[in-house]
């Protein structure tokens, strides 16, 4: 019994030595620029960024803050398809905390959560279904921004998105493939001097159930035999069966990239940098 508690203690030792660690571990650090054309937020989103960071190491999204005298400006860009999903279904939300860490003290959420329809099935994503366009082209981001922690911590306030002034927020489309989103933040709503004094952004999304690409083994003939040459496309006709769909077959490759977006849309997305604005 005295080894087993003392397997117990060293156990729970080691967690709160990785836990520590895991708190102080550096965030990169990001030195906003001043902002090289201002004007309405439709237009600023989808204008070159004067610089930004790479949010992964695929490259999937890249993160910038710019600013003038009266605003900060978030901007990010996503690539990822599964991302774009991903953020159009479960929502986004832009954290500041003016401690430089990583607390939730001050939150815009937009776009917001789909939230399920009483009544309605709650719908899921499949990747075998074929699409056409973006995530955003298919699913309205909505007008409304939430902000929590602006008017005193645990305060919740619903604002219109497209507003003149204050915070507000926009989401486009363009280049192709590339899903744009910008943010203005008034510098005085943060009650903080931001000049030389680093404070922390974050961004974090949900997570989303993947429906199943249908049944058996992925990549097997009805049977159990392997199609030369590649895999069936998964689900099969009518999203049942031993995944043929007529005779068109995937890679092994293809099959990979499937499996790893499938793996991303059903984990949260968390990114936290730290952030410098020079006087």
């Amino acid at each position: 019994m005295k080894k087993a508690h003392m397997h117990g203690f060293y156990a729970f030792l080691l967690l709160m030595v990785i836990l520590m660690v895991q708190g102080c571990q550096k965030l990169p650090v990001f030195t906003s620029p001043s902002i090289q054309a201002e004007g309405p937020l439709v237009r600023m989103a989808t204008l070159p960024l004067s610089d930004s960071l790479s949010g992964n190491k695929k490259g999937n999204y890249t993160f910038s803050v710019e600013h003038d005298t009266a605003d900060l400006y978030v901007f990010l860009r996503v690539s990822g398809r599964s991302l774009q999903t991903k953020i159009m279904v479960t929502g986004m939300t832009l954290w500041i905390d003016t401690t430089g860490r990583k607390k939730h003290r001050m939150g815009i959420q937009y776009p917001l959560k789909r939230e399920k329809v009483p009544g309605r099935r709650p719908a899921h994503v499949t990747l075998s279904q074929k699409r056409s366009g973006s995530p955003l082209q298919r699913r309205n981001p909505g007008r409304v921004i939430k902000v929590t922690g602006f008017s005193g911590k645990g305060s919740e306030l619903m604002i219109p998105a497209n507003r003149q002034k204050g915070i507000a927020g926009h989401i486009a489309y363009f280049d192709g493939n590339i899903w744009s989103y910008v943010v203005r933040i008034p510098i005085d709503s943060l009650n903080f001097d931001i000049t030389d004094h680093p404070f922390s952004l974050g961004i974090e999304t949900g997570a989303i159930e993947v429906a199943p690409t249908g049944g058996g083994r992925p990549g097997m003939r009805p049977g159990g035999r392997m199609p030369p040459g590649g895999v069936p496309h998964a689900g099969g006709r009518g999203g049942r069966g031993g995944g043929l769909r007529g005779d068109r077959y995937r890679s092994s490759e293809e099959m990979v990239q499937r499996r790893q977006m499938r793996q991303e849309m059903t984990q949260q997305t968390k990114f936290w940098v730290q952030v410098i604005i020079k006087n």
